[in-house]
C-alpha cells in the first residue's frame, strides 16, 4: 500500500538526525537508500501531502476529506489522528532536514510548522483529542467492544515523533522563537511525566492492556531520541 510504503521511509528518515548529529560530518546517501530518500522526497509533493489539513489532523482531529475513514489503500484516507505528531512530526523532521541542506521543501512546510505552536496544551504535549490527565490509570482499548479509544499511549507516540521534528526544525531555523519554545515545552512535558511512566510499580498496569510491548513499550520509549537530540542541540544536561 502507497502509504505504508511512505511510512517506512519516513522512519528511516526518522533515524538520520541520530547519525547525522556529530557535525559537521555530512552524509551523502547512495545505492537503494539514497534512491528511495530521492523518492520520498519527491512524493511529497503529491496528494495526500499536498494538503495542509491532511498534514496537520493529528494535532488538531480535523475532518480532512469524506476519505479520512475510507479502507487502507485509499490514498486521501487519514489514518493515525490519535497519534498526535505521528505523520505531522516526521513530516516536520524530514523537512526542516532538508531545508538545513539547502534542498526543495514541501509549500506547506512553513504553514504547518507556524501552526504548530498554537496546538499545543498546557502541559506541552500535544493531542488532537482534547487535554489528558496523565496520572489517571492508561486507557488501555475496550476488550469487549473492541474499542480504539486509547489516547494516552498513542498520544506519546506521536509526541515522540513530534518532538524529533520540532528539534530538528529548532536546528534549521534557529532564529523561530516560537518553535524553541514549543520544543522545550515538549521537552520539559516528557521530563515532568518521567516518574510515572518510568515507575516499575505501575508495571501491571501497562501489562493489564495486553499490549505491553506494542503498547507501553513502543509509545512511551521513543521519546528517549527526541530528548537526546533535544539535550545535544541546547547543551542542557537535565533533558
Amino acid at each position: 500500500m502507497i502509504i505504508s510504503q511512505i511510512f517506512r521511509i519516513m522512519t528511516i528518515f526518522a533515524m538520520l538526525p541520530l547519525v547525522l548529529a556529530s557535525e559537521p560530518a555530512k552524509v551523502s546517501l547512495g545505492g537503494e537508500l539514497g534512491q528511495a530518500a530521492t523518492d520520498c522526497a519527491a512524493r511529497f509533493q503529491f496528494a495526500p501531502f499536498d494538503s495542509l489539513p491532511w498534514l496537520r489532523a493529528d494535532l488538531t482531529n480535523e475532518k480532512v476529506t469524506e476519505f479520512d475513514d475510507a479502507d487502507w489503500g485509499h490514498v486521501m484516507k487519514r489514518p493515525f489522528k490519535n497519534y498526535s505528531g505521528d505523520i505531522s512530526g516526521r513530516f516536520i523532521e524530514i523537512m526542516a532536514m532538508r531545508s538545513r541542506e539547502g534542498l526543495p521543501v514541501h509549500s506547506e512546510f512553513r504553514k504547518l510548522l507556524s501552526e504548530v505552536p498554537n496546538m499545543q496544551r498546557p502541559g506541552g504535549y500535544f493531542c488532537a483529542s482534547g487535554e489528558i490527565d496523565w496520572q489517571q490509570p492508561i486507557d488501555h482499548p475496550k476488550k469487549e467492544d473492541n474499542s480504539l479509544s486509547s489516547r494516552m499511549l498513542p498520544a506519546l507516540w506521536g509526541n515522540a515523533r513530534l518532538l524529533c521534528g520540532l528539534v530538528e526544525a529548532m536546528r534549521a531555523f534557529p532564529e523561530d522563537k516560537a518553535i524553541a519554545t514549543a520544543g522545550r515545552a515538549l521537552g520539559d512535558f516528557y521530563i515532568s511525566v518521567l516518574p510515572r511512566f518510568n515507575d516499575p510499580k505501575k508495571i501491571a498496569e501497562y501489562t493489564a492492556g495486553g499490549t505491553y510491548a506494542a503498547g507501553y513499550v513502543t509509545c512511551w520509549f521513543p521519546a528517549m531520541e527526541g530528548l537526546v537530540k533535544l539535550s545535544t542541540l541546547t547543551g542542557e544536561k537535565n533533558i
